[in-house]
């Protein structure tokens, strides 16, 4: 049943996106970030034309004629850029689409867009697989489902730029995070460096991503009642990998500039817009302001482009449910609870970018849906018992009594891990 259930999914999904494929053609995509497609494939005529060591790698992203109506090209009089180069956000996804050019063709960006749909795919079939480690197989695959359901991931699948890789990224990075806290398995050095490496991708594509990525484990690890010494580690691993990603993008700024001083005030005039505005307003007026706009992204039934009324729902059922069974849920509810204020954090740290760019930063929220879901998932009527040392605390916790096997296994087959 369970590989039923993921099978029908993935085929679904494959059928959605290759409808969106044939609708779209050599177009910008009606659904994802047509601003940013536009720069991206702009920037790929330039790469495969001049090369991708020009300018630093840094993207030209209002080179050529194609799509002059959309993207940089219609503010690049307000805003002009130096030589035409974008120095401010990580360049993997212009650089990626620069690559498509090269070996696919400028005229099959149909093509282009298999790329993401395919890596996206992937990404939930491995979700199911390392899901289905720590919880039985029908639930890992309903719980997939889910987490596949929300419109987001239907309308940016296909993008050229960051969402269509920055979310089948994320997907694989929470299901593991799950997987290897649930499991009470030792976080040991080849898990801290894949960590590392996923925070590095991140970095290379985008920054709005910084805290979720940096600071998911601190709720999985709540919910997986796993000590904090642990998710610190595991935090410090992604974060440093997102640094350092950022850390060779400001070199990249600084080899095109040429001088350290010159690459700084660009980050830092850039880094005052994205938090003030261009208009003098209050911080505390900036943070409202995106706070409601977040609300009516998030929470209204009636528009919710990005998780549909999947987020407010399943946020609600889970509130209700465990806090009828407080005295077993407390760490049910603080998970949720951080989970939500990690994901306000770039809304409070860049509120005037937070406002202006709700279709790209809404999708940070997908964090706090996550571990709302994994939640609920972990209380499904018949789920294994996941394998985490003996707890009488929280929602994932069994009787010292209880073997760690699957239901049908033989209780002498397993013993119950340790945390590290």
């Amino acid at each position: 049943m369970a590989a039923f259930i993921a099978a029908f999914l993935l085929l679904w999904l494959l059928l959605a996106q290759l409808t969106y494929l044939q609708t779209i053609g050599e177009n910008l995509s009606p659904t994802a970030d047509r601003y940013s497609e536009a720069n991206a494939i702009r920037a790929a005529q330039h790469y495969a034309e001049h090369g991708f060591f020009v300018d630093a790698g840094l993207p030209h992203i209002t080179y050529g004629d194609r799509f002059p109506g959309d993207g940089w090209t219609v503010d690049a009089k307000k805003y002009p850029l130096p030589r035409g180069v974008y120095t401010r956000y990580p360049p993997l996804p212009d650089l990626l689409c620069g690559l498509f050019e090269k070996t696919l063709g400028k005229d099959h960006r149909q093509r282009w867009r298999l790329v993401p749909v395919t890596l996206s795919l992937a990404a939930t079939l491995a979700a199911f697989l390392v899901l289905r480690r720590v919880l039985l197989p029908v639930v890992a695959a309903l719980l997939v489902v889910a987490l596949s359901v929300i419109p987001a991931l239907a309308t940016h699948m296909h993008c050229l730029h960051y969402e269509g890789y920055g979310h089948a990224l994320f997907v694989v990075h929470l299901a593991l995070l799950a997987a290897w806290l649930f499991s009470g398995e030792a976080v040991d050095n080849r898990k801290l460096w894949s960590l590392f490496a996923i925070g590095a991708l991140h970095g290379f594509m985008s920054f709005e991503y910084f805290f979720v990525v940096a600071l998911a484990p601190f709720p999985i690890a709540l919910l997986a009642d796993r000590d904090r010494r642990t998710a610190a580690r595991m935090a410090a691993a992604s974060a440093l990998g997102f640094v350092i990603a950022h850390a060779l993008h400001f070199l990249q700024v600084v080899a095109f500039y040429g001088s350290v001083r010159a690459a700084l005030a660009d980050f830092g005039s850039r880094a005052q817009y994205r938090f003030a505005g261009a208009e003098p307003t209050s911080y505390g007026q900036l943070v409202l302001r995106a706070l409601d706009k977040y609300a009516d992204q998030l929470w209204s039934l009636q528009r919710a482009p990005h998780f549909g009324p999947y987020l407010p729902i399943f946020t609600a059922a889970a509130l209700i449910l465990f806090t009828v069974r407080l005295s077993r849920s407390k760490r049910a509810l603080g998970a949720i609870f951080l989970a939500h204020g990690v994901c306000v954090l770039w809304l409070l740290a860049m509120p005037a970018h937070a406002a202006i760019h709700t279709h790209i930063v809404a999708r940070i929220f997908y964090l706090a849906y996550f571990v709302v879901v994994l939640s609920l998932a972990s209380c499904a009527p018949g789920r294994s018992e996941i394998a985490a040392r003996p707890s009488s605390t929280g929602p994932l916790s069994r009787s010292s009594s209880e073997p760690s096997s699957r239901p049908g296994s033989s209780p002498s087959s397993t013993t119950p891990s340790t945390s590290p």
